[in-house]
């Protein structure tokens, strides 16, 4: 009988001994897949930071360059286009597809700006022109013609440009603030709200402070 006790309480042991080592496997296991996957988390955050950042970067490094510095300003805005004999509007048509082939550019923030040159356009075909429009023309629906409003200066140009260190970051979207300059000088801010679009980082927006 002393023996058959012994023998249960010893099989009781093992098994109680085993099932310890069991769950304190499976514990080890679940702070190690919670562990990975926090640090998965945080290197997919580290990326997108860096990502985001990066298309504004490369944004306006191909902008100051190669369209700003080079004074070419139909990327702001459509060329002047003549419809018929006192008519002057804006090629909207060939606005559209140049802005569509900014790869930096959200689908969204192409559209707004098509769409503010056809109200521009719009509203210039109210008028009769005895001439090209001058930049001098007073209508409040084109008055972004005339706004260097995502680099810089009309008169004095500087290349210069630094996307300072501080950002915000929301769920939809990252905000970047972009300086420029003159004469080593700090000139103007720039708020630059980028968005993942296709799994890709786009710039949605541009506005100066």
């Amino acid at each position: 009988m002393k023996n058959t006790l012994t023998k249960i309480f010893f099989s009781v042991f093992l098994i109680s001994f085993f099932s310890c080592k069991d769950s304190q496997k499976q514990i080890g296991t679940k702070e190690k897949k919670a562990s990975i996957e926090i640090a998965s988390k945080s290197d997919i955050n580290q990326l997108n930071d860096s990502l985001s950042k990066k298309v504004v970067h490369e944004f306006y490094k191909w902008y100051v360059n190669d369209v700003y510095f080079k004074r070419i300003y139909d990327y702001n805005h459509a060329k002047y286009k003549k419809y018929d004999k006192n008519k002057y509007g804006l090629d909207v048509p060939a606005y559209r597809d140049k802005i569509n082939g900014v790869k930096y550019f959200s689908n969204k923030f192409k559209s707004s700006l098509v769409e503010r040159n056809e109200r521009c356009n719009d509203e210039m075909l109210k008028f009769n022109w005895d001439f090209e429009p001058e930049p001098n023309f007073n209508i409040p629906a084109c008055s972004f013609i005339w706004d260097t409003e995502w680099f810089g200066s009309q008169e004095n140009l500087d290349k210069n440009f630094k996307i300072l260190n501080d950002f915000i970051k929301k769920d939809s979207y990252y905000e970047y603030t972009v300086q420029s300059y003159l004469n080593n000088k700090p000139l103007f801010q720039y708020n630059i709200e980028v968005i993942k679009e296709d799994d890709s980082f786009k710039i949605n927006s541009i506005q100066r402070k």
